[in-house]
């Protein structure tokens, strides 16, 4: 009876445990902000598993990925729209995005695009001593201030050189993604 109940009480704990948060490397963002953070990680997970029916992240990732490389552009899932339409609201848009105006369209659509001087970047940098993906995007936007399409098509069909399993990976292509939507 005790070997059952002891099964009971260690199956309970790995049922119960705690999914990894995104690390937040010497404390760069404050709590509001890295709760965020793990928010739009946590909402971009349950949006693409839901949409591509899986229970799996690094399935529901790689799945979106070609199906942003083979259509040259981002599906604007309802839960994506949903987030989306919150962003503005977050303690940490300002260091993650810049709101700018599309001038050349007739509603004046409010736009955004990375903030290369905020906080997001210094995070890019940290977690692209891990990855040369995130690594090489990080100096590309430095260097022309903007996502190039050959950056975007890169990450798409690259996809599979991050590690799906960490949430840092999976919030660098949630910001992505979501800025694409967002322009």
């Amino acid at each position: 009876m005790k070997k059952i109940v002891t099964i009971l009480i260690l199956f309970s704990f790995c049922a119960c445990a705690h999914q990894r948060d995104i690390s937040n490397p010497n404390g760069l963002f404050n709590s509001n902000e890295e709760a965020d953070l793990n928010m739009i990680v946590a909402e971009f997970d349950k949006t693409l598993m839901t949409e591509f029916g899986t229970n799996s992240k690094e399935q529901a990732y790689t799945d979106f990925s070609d199906l942003v490389f083979k259509k040259g552009g981002v599906p604007n899932f309802q839960g994506l729209q949903n987030l989306s339409t919150n962003l503005f609201t977050l303690s940490v848009f300002n260091e993650i995005w810049i709101n700018t105006r599309n001038n050349n369209q007739e509603d004046r659509k409010e736009t955004i695009n990375l903030n290369a001087k905020g906080k997001y970047f210094s995070y890019l940098e940290s977690i692209g001593e891990y990855s040369e993906l995130i690594k090489k995007y990080k100096e590309n936007f430095e260097i022309v201030n903007d996502i190039q399409p050959s950056v975007i098509a890169g990450v798409s069909r690259n996809v599979e050189t991050l590690d799906l399993k960490d949430p840092d990976h999976r919030l660098f292509l949630a910001i992505h993604y979501l800025t694409l939507i967002n322009r």
